[in-house]
């Protein structure tokens, strides 16, 4: 027996709201031999915590033998309405033991990568992409009720600055693709400086600086293939939400080119943006540093060169390259002349 997923009303409501815009939509269908059930997730930017608090339905355990619901501030939901499907939890009941399987179906985005989101198992780390043609298998236990078991993961958009630089932090673990780096920061007081220790994978929460091409745009990927967290010290704050630093005591440093220099500058104002990381230094009443340069690995940076020393970009052999008085620097920083 199928649980029903929405009342007339919030059927009606979702069919006007869709009718005008488009959206990320996910059904997660779940079956035990012949019982099955599945749970709506749309993704609007326009969805707030009023609408979702109005339409939103309480899931209702009762006829079947599995259910799947949605895991939100509003208890356990048939229906999830959200602003952001990234890090979304779904969680199952079962009034039987068995294998159950899950199935995805009715999928439709504005998004070209729809298909390269994820079903992540927490329990074991299994990643499922979410297409019509994939299913997830898993054991169940009678009366067991699991509320987090799974997390929905999709790729993350990011775009570097002038010197192909970005800070950046997210609420899931993720990867960078197609050329783009990232790094932790460890903060070097006795310099004024930070040494930058690459990262394969960026875990949850965790801030770090992305390097690339300058001005484009980049994909970071669940890590789904299981690639590593450095070990070294990551100095940097990450916010995932919009963040009020209104009550930090450190001077608080970002990213940001000016006058032609990628460094930390200390930053001014009261909110630091979602997905972005900040450095914060404990003075102790001395006065902070107007600028903080990058080192990478401890080899000295583009931005080491004392700012009034004129720089030039010029291309041999197809690269890019960096001159600065009589050094040479390639993209990455490093002194190659």
């Amino acid at each position: 027996m199928k649980t029903k997923i929405f009342s007339l009303v919030a059927m009606l409501v979702c069919a006007t709201m869709m009718s005008a815009q488009t959206f990320n939509r996910i059904v997660v269908n779940i079956e035990i031999g012949e019982e099955y059930d599945d749970l709506y997730l749309i993704e609007s930017p326009s969805f707030t915590d009023e609408f979702e608090n109005s339409y939103d339905e309480v899931k209702l355990f009762t006829g079947s033998d599995i259910y799947v619901y949605g895991k939100t501030a509003y208890g356990n939901q048939s229906a999830v309405y959200t602003n952001d499907l990234q890090g979304a939890y779904i969680g199952f009941k079962a009034e039987v033991s068995g294998t159950a399987r899950i199935t995805f179906s009715d999928l439709q985005s504005d998004l070209a990568d729809v298909t390269t989101y994820y079903l992540y198992d927490t329990e074991n780390g299994q990643y499922t992409p979410i297409s019509t043609s994939e299913h997830y298998d898993f054991a169940v236990v009678a009366d067991q009720n699991v509320a987090n078991r799974f997390i929905i993961l999709k790729p993350v958009k990011v775009t570097t600055n002038e010197d192909g630089w970005a800070s950046f932090a997210n609420n899931v673990a993720l990867a960078p693709l197609g050329g783009l780096k990232a790094y932790y920061a460890e903060y070097d007081q006795a310099n004024a400086a930070v040494d930058l220790h690459e990262t394969e994978m960026i875990p949850a929460a965790e801030g770090v600086f992305l390097k690339g091409a300058a001005l484009t745009e980049y994909t970071l990927t669940p890590n789904v293939t299981g690639l590593s967290a450095s070990v070294e010290q990551n100095d940097l704050v990450g916010c995932v939400a919009y963040t009020d630093v209104t009550a930090v005591t450190d001077a608080i440093y970002c990213i940001r080119n000016v006058g032609g220099v990628s460094a930390l500058y200390q930053f001014v104002g009261a909110n630091i943006p979602a997905g972005k990381a900040y450095l914060p230094i404990a003075t102790g009443g001395a006065p902070a540093p107007a600028r903080i340069a990058l080192h990478f690995a401890g080899e000295q940076g583009i931005e080491d060169v004392k700012a009034d020393v004129k720089a030039e970009k010029f291309v041999e052999n197809g690269q890019i390259f960096i001159r600065r008085g009589n050094e040479v620097f390639n993209i990455q920083g490093q002194i190659v002349k």
